[in-house]
């Protein structure tokens, strides 16, 4: 398996969750501010523990934001072990 440059980081982390057969619980998402000016707050949680939080100008960049971080707490907590795979 190798990680392909044009992946999106939810790819990758979908790709992770079922190499390592966990399945993510309900993603929390919320957005705050004025109507024509939104942020979107996505939260990545796995065993109730949040993996990742992503914050954007729309779903899509939070929810990208924060699989990103979700991979790389992922690759903490497998001490670096699937690196160069997802």
């Amino acid at each position: 398996m190798s990680s392909n440059s044009g992946d999106t980081a939810r790819a990758r982390f979908n790709n992770f969750c079922q190499y390592l057969k966990i399945t993510p619980d309900q993603p929390e998402v919320s957005c705050s501010g004025p109507a024509h000016q939104l942020t979107y707050t996505y939260k990545i949680k796995i065993g109730g523990v949040v993996y990742g939080t992503g914050t954007g100008p729309s779903q899509s960049a939070a929810k990208e934001a924060a699989a990103a971080q979700a991979i790389e707490q992922l690759h903490q907590q497998y001490n670096g072990a699937y690196r160069g795979y997802f």
